[in-house]
C-alpha cells in the first residue's frame, strides 16, 4: 500500500512595518517619508496623514519591493502636529498592523539676505622727505621726493531680515 500526501505551508504572519520620517518640517519644503517592511510587500497601500486640525489627507507613495517612498510638500496642511498612518500587506496579502508617526509642521520663516560689496580707497601715508645738502666745492642738484601709499580696502555688508 502506498501513502500519498503533501505538506501545505501557509504564511499567515503579517509584515512588520515602520515609518522613517523627520520629526519636523516646514511648508514649501519637500519632505521624504519612507515606510519599510521586514519582507517583500505587495503594492497595496493604506497611507494617510491627519493634520493638526483633524483633516485627513490620503497620499500615494512609490512602491519599491520592501518599502514605500513618499516625497511630500506640506503646503495644504495646517501648522502643528500631523500624524502619518500606514497599513500595508506582504506579497501573500497578510495585512500589517497600523503604525503611525508624528511630524511637527512648523511655520516657515522667510529670510532675505542682502550682501553689498564696497571698495574704498584709503590713503595710508603721504611722506615728504627733504634732502639738505651743503655746497662746498661743486654744485649739487637737490630733488624733493614725495612718496604716497594707497591701500584699497574691500568691505562686505551683510543684512539678514525676516520677510
Amino acid at each position: 500500500m502506498q501513502n500519498n500526501f503533501f505538506i501545505l505551508e501557509l504564511d499567515t504572519t503579517p509584515p512588520n512595518i515602520s515609518i522613517i520620517a523627520p520629526n519636523y518640517t516646514v511648508p514649501n519644503v519637500e519632505t521624504e517619508i519612507i515606510i519599510e517592511g521586514n519582507e517583500v510587500l505587495s503594492q497595496f497601500q493604506d497611507i494617510y496623514i491627519i493634520d493638526a486640525k483633524g483633516t485627513r489627507h490620503d497620499v500615494i507613495f512609490n512602491y519599491s519591493n520592501d518599502k514605500f517612498i513618499g516625497r511630500l510638500i506640506f503646503n495644504d496642511f495646517s501648522i502643528g502636529i500631523a500624524t502619518v498612518h500606514a497599513r500595508l500587506k506582504d506579497e501573500v496579502l497578510n495585512l500589517s498592523d497600523r503604525v503611525s508617526k508624528t511630524i511637527d509642521i512648523r511655520m516657515a520663516t522667510k529670510l532675505i539676505l542682502t550682501i553689498d560689496e564696497i571698495t574704498r580707497e584709503i590713503c595710508a601715508a603721504n611722506k615728504t622727505r627733504f634732502i639738505t645738502l651743503s655746497e662746498s666745492i661743486r654744485g649739487l642738484n637737490c630733488f624733493k621726493n614725495i612718496r604716497g601709499t594707497v591701500i584699497y580696502e574691500a568691505t562686505r555688508k551683510i543684512e539678514v531680515r525676516e520677510g
